[in-house]
């Protein structure tokens, strides 16, 4: 049998103010891939929504064309 979780408790932490500054600059560089992944998964969302709801109009009979245009 595994032994009892033990409780950690940080009281302070001791960083230098250019170690800081260090971390910061990694957690943004760490960012970027992350949010070119969110980019890229909500533009594939709103292309099939917009596909999805164009195929329901046209389906319906409505005109997306510019006005005037048959």
């Amino acid at each position: 049998m595994a032994p009892a979780p033990k409780e950690v408790v940080i009281t302070g932490i001791d960083i230098s103010f250019m170690g800081a500054v260090g971390l910061m600059v990694k957690w943004s560089l760490a960012s970027i891939p992350a949010i070119m992944i969110v980019t890229f998964l909500c533009a594939v969302f709103w292309a099939l929504g917009g596909g999805i709801i164009f195929a329901i109009g046209s389906a319906l009979g409505y005109s997306f064309g510019a006005a005037g245009a048959g």
